[in-house]
């Protein structure tokens, strides 16, 4: 395969523009369309007018198969080339494609092949087990947000990460045996104005207290609404003795968000709001970013007979783009005989389109003791928290950490995953911690990770010189099974380490200390005459930075 991977900018002379195109790039312009006429093998699927700008935009499609992250993109303003891009890998072979089943529910599924590493699209696709580029497969987009990739067998080798959700779910919960269900109307209402402000919802009448833990776990689903017999602490669900609790809800709320719209329908489902209500537990407990309503001794209120027509009214007016609370007051002014039974806590300035919000429910990580040379890595989960983008940033200035992505995108009730890497390569003993600042368009936040350094590995140690063979005067002359002196010789060792500093070698002959060196290369000149012929032992001891010592011994004779 060749790969060509062409970025030209050209723009024009237009408001809050710095440059201009001159004459001569009329003749780029020309080279520009030439190129694309001759590019092979693509498929304009882009062609229309995006705000002042004319676009047209074609993919790399090769015997049926779309080569990822491959495309060309042109830009004209009144006709003139503003932007040019192209990337594009050439001589791509394609295996035949083979139909397969997908036994789950889809938008669409297309065959693809990923030329290369980089045709991953910075990390939004990733494969089960180690593969070899060129990789041909199906890409499969299902109906509950997954991207998954399929084999031309069947199977699922890789994945793409989920398109982000809002979901709403509302409920009505079990009355008599003579009239189950006599709020199906309140649900239904719920419901209608959920379907506008999500991307799916869910309506159940009577669901057991499983059913709705399952709901309520969903990170996806934003809004909750029930109506059912019952206070701030439990309601009931399918049938008599059946019951979901706050203390169920506390539960299901631990690991995701919380809602940012809950409604509870219970006579006094928000006659207490503290800790251990649902009101606390559908808020976590915040009063930013998430709102909860509901009834306070409804059972007594002279209003309930206006209940629906309030609800209705204040769904209206939320979905006008009024904050949840003034579209409360709003309806509890339209219909004043209600006011004494209902209750409006959380943020006072939250609207169905919240704006974007940065949030992570865990601020630090503890990596506990590593190796030096040691490379680990733990992850932190973004949430936005808000029905828009959310636009962020990770800053961080160690040598030793690194944060991979370093900046992306969330859609509104999304959530990504940030990988850090610690490499403790060439760090000395002891306690560390780093910081990584997490920046965006809803909020900034910080994530600490905290780990100690215990270097567990020594130096290696080689004596190099001398080797086996006779010396004289310190220059080899012959070769012999032991190392044999005679007069001076220079002792020579060679150490390595896992990038660890070296504090010292030192050289000893007998086990006697007779020098130290503290920089490379590490050398000793033996000059001591210790009589006509005798045998002794050069040991060599390496220390580290961290106090880790290696040694190696050699046997030698020596004359004079």
């Amino acid at each position: 395969m060749k790969l060509v991977c062409t970025t030209i900018c050209i723009l024009l002379l237009l408001p809050n523009s710095a440059s201009f195109v001159e004459e001569k790039d009329i003749c780029l312009e020309e080279k520009i369309f030439s190129e694309i006429s001759a590019t092979k093998d693509k498929l304009l699927t882009v062609n229309a007018n995006i705000g002042n700008r004319h676009v047209m935009y074609w993919e790399h499609v090769v015997n049926g198969y779309y080569v990822k992250n491959d495309s060309i993109l042109l830009q004209m303003v009144g006709g003139k080339i503003v932007e040019y891009r192209k990337n594009w890998v050439e001589n791509i072979k394609t295996p035949p494609i083979k139909e397969i089943k997908i036994n789950d529910d889809y938008y669409w599924k297309m065959p693809v092949i990923f030329p290369d590493k980089r045709s991953c699209c910075w990390g939004f696709y990733s494969f089960y087990k180690n593969l070899s580029f060129p990789i041909a497969c199906w890409e499969v987009r299902l109906k509950d947000g997954r991207t998954l990739l399929y084999d031309m067998e069947g199977n699922i080798i890789g994945e793409g990460i989920p398109a982000p959700t809002i979901k709403g779910y509302s409920l009505s919960g079990y009355n008599s045996p003579d009239s189950p269900d006599p709020w199906i109307g309140f649900r239904k209402s719920a419901d209608k104005w959920f379907k506008k402000w999500c991307n799916s919802t869910i309506s159940i009448s009577l669901p057991s207290p499983g059913e709705i833990s399952l709901n309520v776990r969903d990170p996806e689903v934003k809004f909750f609404y029930e109506i059912a017999h019952g206070d701030s602490y439990y309601f009931q669900a399918d049938r008599a003795g059946s019951f979901y609790s706050s203390m169920m809800a506390s539960m299901d709320m631990a690991n995701r968000p919380p809602m940012w719209f809950a409604f509870i329908g219970s006579c006094h489902g928000m006659t207490e709001t503290g800790p251990g209500t649902f009101s606390y537990a559908f808020r976590k407990g915040e009063l930013n970013y998430t709102v909860t309503v509901g009834y306070d001794h409804m059972e007594e209120c002279r209003g309930w007979v206006y209940a629906l027509q309030w609800q209705e009214y204040m769904f209206e007016k939320m979905d006008e783009g009024f904050t949840i609370k003034d579209a409360f007051l709003l309806a509890t002014s339209y219909y004043p005989t209600i006011s004494p039974a209902v209750k409006f806590v959380g943020d006072p300035n939250m609207t169905v389109y919240p704006p974007p919000k940065l949030k992570i429910y865990k601020d630090y990580c503890i990596l506990g003791n590593l190796d030096v040379g040691e490379i680990c890595n733990t992850s932190v989960r973004i949430w936005n928290l808000g029905s828009s983008h959310l636009k962020w940033m990770a800053k961080e200035d160690l040598p030793w950490l690194e944060v991979i992505p370093r900046n992306g995108s969330i859609e509104g009730g999304g959530w990504e995953d940030i990988m850090i890497m610690i490499n403790t390569t060439g760090l000395a003993n002891g306690n560390y911690n780093g910081t990584i600042h997490l920046l965006s368009n809803g909020g900034n936040r910080t994530f600490t990770v905290y780990f100690s350094v215990e270097s567990k590995k020594v130096p290696k140690v080689e004596i190099v010189k001398p080797k086996r063979g006779i010396y004289m005067w310190d220059a080899i002359k012959l070769p012999f099974f032991v190392p044999v002196i005679i007069g001076v010789v220079e002792v020579e060792a060679e150490v390595i380490t896992d990038g660890l500093g070296i504090d010292r070698v030192d050289f000893f002959i007998d086990d006697k200390l007779k020098f130290s060196d503290k920089e490379p290369p590490y050398k000793w000149r033996w000059e001591e005459c210790l009589g006509l012929i005798s045998k002794h032992v050069i040991k060599v001891i390496a220390y580290d930075v961290n106090g880790n010592s290696g040694e190696c011994k050699e046997m030698v004779w020596k004359i004079l």
